[in-house]
Formats: C-alpha cells, sequence, structure tokens
C-alpha cells in the first residue's frame, strides 16, 4: 500500500497512577510534508507520581521521540490521570513544535459545540448530570481535608479528589483543538486517517445515550438534582464524621449508589475507623453506635463518588487501530478506562456486534483498561482471545498502573491480581507493566517491522532490550461456526 508504515513503536511512559502511550509510525519515505515518521500520543496525566516528583521526565522523553512533532493528541476521557500533564504550563511550554498538534481527538462528551444532529436530550442531560456530579465531589473533597493516608476518609477524598476537572487542561486542550478537534463516538470516522497514513481507526465507544441508555448508568429519576441533593448535604457536614443520627439517616442505603469497585470493599476496623478519630459519647454502646454511624456515612459517600467513577469511565473513547503487514492486519486496542456498559454496546447491543468480535478476537497489542481493574476488561473480551481460533494467536499487553492508590481489599485492588495473572498466562508472560521503571529511561518501547509481519520483535524497558519468543499463525482469524449471541 501506497504510504503504508514500514515500522512501528509502541512506548508506555512512567507517569506513577496514569495513562501515556506514544505511538510512532515509520515510513520508508518521506510524506507530503517532507517527513518519514508520524507520531500519536495517547493521553498523558496522572493522580499519583512515580518515585520521582514530577512528569518532567517523561515529557521530556516523549520531546526527544518526537522533537515535538505531535501529530495527533487523543484524549480518551476527561478524568485528571488522563490528561492533568496538559494543564502544566513548565511541560506544555515547547513542548509542542509549532504547528502541532495537527489534530486532537477526545470522547463526544467534551465537544463544547455539540451538533444537534449528533445526540439528542438525554446526552444533553448526561453531560449536565456529570457537571453537577462533578460539583458534588469538589464539595465532597473539600470537607474531608487531609485525614491520615490509611482511612476510609483518606480513601473517599482520594476518589473525589480524582473525578474534579483540571480546568487548566481542559482550557490547553480547547485551544489546541479550535479548528482541528474530532468528538467521537460510536461508528463516526475518527478524522485520525487523514494524519496518520495507511492507519485505520475503529471507534468502538463510547456511543451516546441516545445509542445505548445504559452508558448514563443513572439511577434516580432526576439525576441532576441527585446530585445536588448531595453536594448540599456534604455542605453542612463536618470534615470527615457525622454526629447526628438523623444526617446519617438521610444517606441512602449503599446498595442504592453501589459500583462494582465499591461493593464489596469491607476494611478492616483498623482501617474502617473515621478520621479523624471523635469522641461522640460516653464509651460503650452510645460509641459504637455513633462511631458506627460514622463509618456507615464515610462508607455511602465512597459508593456515590464511586458512581461518578463509573460514569466518567463509560465516556472513555475505546479505540482500535489496524494497519496492514506482510502477514495481515496487526491491531492495537486502546479502551482507554470504559467500562462494562460502554464495552456492551459494542460487544452486545450494536447492529455490527458480530463483526466487532471477530476483529477484537484478532488483536496484537492490548491496552490494559482502567490500570487493571477488574471491571474494565469485560469476561466477554478476554473471552475471545482464548477461544479455539484465537488462543494460539500472539498477543501483548500494556498496562500503566500504580498499585496501592485505588483498593484495600483483593475484590477492588487496582490492579486487580487474578486479572494480571489472567493476562500474562494468556499473552505467554508478555504483559509489560509500568511497575519498577526507574527515572532514568521511564518507558517500555515495543518495536514491529511491519514489512516482515504483525508480531512485535523487540521490546525495550529502560536500558534492557530482548528479542520476543512468541509465534503464533500468520493468517488473519475468521467468525467461528458458532457465535455467542
Amino acid at each position: 500500500m501506497a504510504n503504508a508504515p514500514i515500522r512501528l513503536r509502541v512506548r508506555m511512559y512512567q507517569v506513577g497512577f496514569g495513562d501515556c502511550f506514544l505511538l510512532t509510525f515509520e515510513y520508508a519515505a518521506p510524506l507530503a510534508d517532507g517527513r518519514a515518521v508520524r507520531h500519536m500520543l495517547i493521553d498523558f496525566g496522572t493522580t499519583s507520581l512515580p518515585g520521582w516528583d514530577s512528569l518532567a521526565t517523561p515529557a521530556r522523553w516523549i520531546k526527544q521521540h518526537t522533537a515535538g512533532e505531535i501529530d495527533v493528541v487523543v484524549v480518551s476521557h476527561r478524568h485528571r490521570d488522563h490528561l492533568s500533564a496538559f494543564g502544566q504550563k513548565s511541560l506544555m511550554n515547547g513542548f509542542f513544535a509549532v504547528g502541532y498538534p495537527r489534530l486532537v481527538v477526545r470522547s463526544w462528551t467534551e465537544d463544547p459545540d455539540l451538533d444537534s444532529n449528533a445526540v439528542g436530550p438525554a446526552s444533553r442531560l448526561l453531560l449536565r448530570t456529570i457537571g453537577a456530579a462533578q460539583r458534588f465531589s469538589a464539595a465532597l473533597a473539600g470537607q474531608m481535608g487531609l485525614p491520615p493516608a490509611r482511612s476510609l476518609a483518606a480513601d473517599v477524598r482520594q476518589v473525589a479528589d480524582d473525578q474534579l476537572s483540571d480546568p487548566a487542561a481542559v482550557v490547553a486542550l480547547a485551544g489546541w483543538a479550535r479548528g482541528r478537534g474530532r468528538y467521537l463516538f460510536y461508528g463516526v470516522r475518527s478524522g485520525i486517517e487523514s494524519f496518520i497514513p495507511g492507519l485505520r481507526v475503529k471507534v468502538l465507544g463510547p456511543p451516546t445515550v441516545e445509542q445505548h441508555p445504559e452508558v448514563a448508568k443513572q439511577r434516580s429519576r432526576d439525576p441532576e438534582e441527585f446530585w445536588m441533593f448531595y453536594r448540599n448535604l456534604v455542605e453542612k457536614l463536618p470534615a470527615a464524621a457525622v454526629d447526628e443520627a438523623e444526617r446519617a439517616d438521610a444517606v441512602p442505603d449503599a446498595s442504592l449508589a453501589e459500583s462494582p469497585d465499591a461493593g464489596d470493599d469491607r476494611l478492616p476496623p483498623a482501617l474502617d475507623a473515621p478520621s479523624p478519630a471523635r469522641a461522640f459519647g460516653d464509651p460503650g454502646p452510645v460509641r459504637w453506635l455513633t462511631d458506627r454511624m460514622s463509618r456507615q456515612q464515610l462508607g455511602s459517600l465512597l459508593r456515590i463518588a464511586h458512581l461518578l467513577d463509573d460514569v466518567l469511565n463509560n465516556t472513555s473513547l475505546i479505540l482500535l487501530f489496524e494497519l496492514d503487514t506482510g502477514a495481515g492486519p496487526i491491531r492495537l486496542l486502546f479502551p482507554g478506562d470504559a467500562q462494562i456498559e460502554n464495552w456492551d454496546y459494542a460487544l452486545k447491543v450494536a447492529r455490527a456486534k458480530v463483526p466487532n468480535r471477530r476483529l477484537l478476537r484478532s488483536v496484537d497489542l492490548y491496552k490494559v483498561g482502567h490500570h487493571g481493574s477488574r471491571n474494565a476488561t469485560p469476561r466477554t473480551l478476554y473471552n475471545l482471545w482464548t477461544e479455539p481460533v484465537s488462543i494460539n494467536r500472539p498477543l501483548v499487553a500494556l498496562m500503566s498502573t500504580k498499585p496501592g492508590v485505588h483498593g484495600k481489599t483483593e475484590a477492588t485492588r487496582v490492579p486487580r491480581r487474578t486479572l494480571v495473572a489472567a493476562l500474562d498466562t494468556r499473552t505467554r508472560e508478555h504483559l509489560f507493566s509500568t511497575e519498577g521503571i526507574t527515572a532514568a529511561e521511564p518507558f517500555v518501547e515495543l518495536v514491529a517491522d511491519l514489512n516482515q509481519g504483525r508480531a512485535f520483535q523487540t521490546v525495550t524497558i529502560g536500558s534492557r532490550r530482548k528479542g520476543f519468543a512468541i509465534d503464533g499463525p500468520a493468517e488473519d482469524i475468521g467468525e467461528p461456526p458458532v457465535d455467542d449471541d
């Protein structure tokens, strides 16, 4: 194919609890602008830094790898661990060369001028709901103060703080996207192909609410009022404790706002105590009861904060990239933090669900969703890679994560150990994580010679380079005789 890339480099940078990926496409001859390379940056942000205290190190390496000529910037969704770096002027000063980026790609939920033909009233309501919910999280984070790290109150503060918008990053992205932005939802053209010759992109998510109402995860008749009610409640609470029974009774049962990542989080008593600790009455049954009520209050607020986390993750882009090689297409799956409701549309509901599954069976590289959480790699998706027609196909996975930031039990831990073990087994130990990467060379790099085939030949982790020992069938995978509808 004319102007098709001959080499692909995929780099994953260490940013702590966040995502930052660079895809570099190399061509045999210069393209129309005189360059023989194209770069696409997917996300750049963190909510918990690695062992060093800034993002300056990965930013410096990205600049070295691209000379600032980043053609396409993709921001999967509005969570800070995916975009916070774009709001840091010290990092962005000189980060892009003049005239770059040429295209900024984001979810439809970030479009400042929504096309009325693209979304309807339900989608607009979702956007208003998200705004109200983020104001709730701001109030909640403010009321939590700075609790001890090992406390339930600290968990509430962490989850609420993660949901806050990053105004500086939003403003910067809007400026770069002015006249050159694309806001995607399921099934539309990405626009990326115009800037990276030879690349095909399939947008598998997110759907709009009109396409798939479940993506909104609305738990009440009036979700905007739902968030306003809890924001008003939180603003009346003392810093991290509840000292009146009626206030505890005002919070609904946790099951009303339960999320997959929060519902099973039963903390040991030492970690479940309210913080700061307060004496509510004489020792004995009254003190025990009021302490329990305070813990129930914090637990309910944690689950409500997780509900917003679910909603925002379900606005995440799911992009499937495809390039031709000498042995059939190579496919790269980047789902951001997409969760079950987002995934369900592409896998089970959309008119093209069967072709979607056929393509997903033959993925060669998987960016592990949501830093390895249990609800971002659906069993339906994983099972596609273990069917008889796909089990022997080479698969590589990249996981950007930082243990200990979210979850205190095995049911809620990120990354989830059972998922990591399953992916490591399926990829034949070709699951690569940012854990253990040092500040000296904080990235993992995979290289594929597209003329030779679709498998990656080398991986570099810092200064350590080794060849791959993976072999598999070269032919493309078709649909099995019996589908899973």
